[in-house]
């Protein structure tokens, strides 16, 4: 607990300490303007983030700083009339995307977005979604073409709406990679068919099977990899918990009375914090907050906003930011 920060929230107005001048949030009226972590209210943020809005009410900008950011990022967004996303900027070193053309052209007759542009770069020019026919369901979205002149290709159940085919088209000459996918009448995956024009090492036919509560019990790809899954229920150990054996194995031992993994294979003996929260499995050793967001893994420190997002990671030293758009 002595590493969870206390979150703050502010609403109607705030003004950030962003640099050469404060900046004060727009139409946050009955909205959250900011969302910051301190030892107390008026300590230093520790993280912050602020929001303004659009004068409908859309997140238009969102200022955000961590404990090694050197100040705040900020992301903007603009939205069309129907409120789909029409532009995101802000961020060093990446274009301004546009999702539709400010001609319009970008939208089909439904206001759904068929064309992402940005600076010097097309990233996706054209999207084709169902709007008649039986062949595929009304609205589907059938193929996405990208700037670089590949395009992928999606089918679907005209019962279920479940896809039963993804291709994927690249290069030139052309070469692709298919799945085709079966489905059991419950939603859970039966087969998955995989053929790889790029690489036919990767060729191969997945089965599935499920049991009586729709958890994973099989997978069977062939010589390449198959496993089993089974979960105890016989008061042996805590309902509900998995072994798997097959082409590799995970054989556990569990506590009934408190649903932990008391040893692994090696063997090897867990430890928990006492929230419960694994510490170490062998492989990795991890700590957590009183939130249960885990804060370091394997030595990697992680840092959370208000939100209980991640914003921040540290690496011995050497920082990396994670920003989020509006």
């Amino acid at each position: 607990a002595s590493v969870t920060r206390n979150k703050y929230f502010v609403y109607d107005s705030a003004t950030i300490n962003t640099t050469p001048t404060p900046t004060a949030m727009v139409n946050a009226k009955a909205r959250l303007a900011e969302a910051y972590t301190a030892t107390s209210p008026t300590g230093t943020k520790i993280t912050d983030v602020g929001f303004s809005y659009s004068a409908r009410g859309e997140v238009s900008d969102v200022y955000e700083s961590t404990p090694n950011s050197q100040g705040y990022y900020h992301v903007t967004a603009s939205y069309w009339a129907h409120g789909q996303l029409s532009s995101l900027a802000g961020l060093s070193g990446l274009p301004t995307l546009y999702y539709g053309a400010s001609d319009g052209s970008g939208l089909d007759g439904e206001g759904r977005i068929t064309k992402i542009t940005g600076s010097a770069q097309n990233p996706v020019t054209g999207v084709t979604y169902t709007t008649s026919g039986t062949s595929q369901p009304i609205g589907s979205l059938t193929q996405v073409t990208f700037g670089s002149g590949d395009y992928d290709n999606f089918s679907y159940d005209t019962t279920t709406g479940r896809m039963t085919q993804y291709k994927f088209n690249v290069g030139s000459p052309l070469q692709t990679v298919t799945g085709d996918l079966t489905w059991n009448a419950n939603g859970t995956l039966q087969q998955l068919v995989i053929a790889d024009q790029f690489n036919t090492a990767n060729n191969q036919t997945c089965t599935y099977s499920s049991d009586d509560l729709g958890r994973l019990a099989s997978v069977n790809c062939g010589a390449a990899w198959s496993q089993t899954f089974s979960y105890n229920g016989d008061n042996a150990s805590a309902f509900g918990n998995i072994r798997k054996s097959g082409s590799t194995s995970f054989q556990p031992t569990y506590d009934p009375a408190t649903n932990r993994i008391t040893q692994l294979p090696g063997p090897f003996v867990p430890s928990y914090d006492a929230n419960g929260n694994l510490q170490n499995d062998s492989l990795h050793s991890y700590a957590w907050d009183a939130d249960g967001k885990a804060i370091t893994m394997d030595g990697v420190g992680a840092t959370y906003d208000a939100l209980d997002r991640m914003v921040e990671q540290n690496r011995s030293g050497s920082y990396t930011q994670i920003v989020y758009a509006p």
